[in-house]
């Protein structure tokens, strides 16, 4: 196939992230302190961090696999086909699909880092943001430049890093960044709050685009009186 035959811009693609990703991004004690893959009794691999476990594979991961058996499964990296979680071979799939460039969420913290809200440490689930971010755009993007479109995520809990790791990831060449389309269920404030303001600042002072993956919010709705009124932002109770 030649590249002038990719005509293909995906931009709702995923990761399971492999086992090995933060061994290049982090020492010390930061790197003891990351989420690390374990696997169960029940030989599902997960996500260990913070006391808390996080699924890794699931319906975001069947590619491959006849529609009728899309579902939970599979539950772990040797059930995947390779290109779900190694960047090699996801382009080769990308060049048999015809798939010239490809936006990919992450899965270990959720399409936007959603999971991270419910770690006891949110501080220290900063530093390791940014460690994913390093891997994802220096890693997963950077071994085929022009085929991804790197997405990072953001400390959102947190609005000063937040606005420090927008400036830092826009100055390694990552325009996108997925936050939650209602942040609410997060425990944040609604978008319509003043509560964002500084970051869609910074989103448009940085030509920045900003990706609302659905899943995160689901099935929690946006209250009524959260919603902007015809004269403008009410307040977030």
């Amino acid at each position: 196939m030649e590249m002038n035959d990719m005509v293909i811009i995906s931009v709702d693609d995923h990761i399971s992230e492999p086992p090995d990703m933060f061994k290049n991004h982090l020492s010390g004690a930061l790197l003891e302190s990351a989420p690390r893959m374990v696997k169960d009794d029940n030989g599902k691999d997960v996500w260990i961090y913070q006391g808390q476990s996080f699924a890794s594979v699931a319906l975001n991961a069947v590619v491959g696999r006849p529609f009728e058996e899309y579902g939970m499964e599979p539950t772990s990296l040797d059930q995947l086909r390779d290109g779900v979680y190694k960047v090699d071979d996801r382009v080769r799939d990308m060049d048999v699909n015809g798939i010239a460039a490809s936006l990919n969420f992450g899965s270990v913290f959720d399409f936007a880092g959603g999971r991270l809200h419910r770690v006891p440490d949110r501080e220290l689930a900063v530093k390791h943001v940014s460690a994913y971010n390093d891997w994802h755009i220096d890693e997963w993007c950077g071994a085929h430049p022009g085929r991804f479109i790197p997405c990072a995520i953001l400390p959102t809990w947190n609005m000063d890093a937040t606005l420090a790791e927008l400036k830092r990831v826009s100055d390694k060449g990552c325009h996108t960044v997925s936050i939650s389309e209602n942040p609410t269920c997060q425990g944040l404030p609604s978008i319509h709050n003043a509560y964002w303001d500084p970051f869609y600042r910074a989103i448009n002072d940085l030509d920045m685009t900003i990706c609302l993956h659905i899943g995160e919010a689901i099935p929690r709705l946006m209250p009524r009186w959260r919603r902007p009124s015809r004269r403008g932002y009410r307040p977030c109770r």
